[in-house]
């Protein structure tokens, strides 16, 4: 699936193609085109947002890619923030006591 979005994608190369024309001309259900797209996201293909926030594009333009990029490490960061708060903080059974998850675990073993 991701070869048939990603050749639909570079027959159409700067062009904002939006999800519903994916799914048109591919035949593949719109939950599915979306993980497509974001697996080759992973795997590097700059596949950038349309303007507006509408549809997508397949870009060579640095600044595009930057800006991606720099999209990506804004949800590493806010990732990062929540797994800090909840090592640091773990609610306990008792509904009072707050724990590091590292005493929960030995609490377990």
């Amino acid at each position: 699936m991701t070869d048939t979005i990603l050749d639909y994608f570079t027959a159409h190369k700067g062009e904002v193609v939006t999800r519903e024309q994916l799914v048109i001309a591919t035949g593949i259900n719109d939950r599915t085109v979306r993980d497509a797209i974001k697996r080759l996201r992973e795997d590097g293909v700059p596949i950038v947002n349309g303007d507006k926030g509408k549809g997508y594009k397949l870009t060579d333009e640095p600044q595009e890619i930057d800006r991606l990029i720099e999209k990506h490490k804004s949800y590493i960061r806010e990732h990062y923030k929540t797994i800090r708060k909840l090592t640091k903080q773990r609610y306990t059974e008792d509904g009072v006591k707050f724990t590091t998850v590292r005493e929960h675990e030995r609490k377990i073993v």
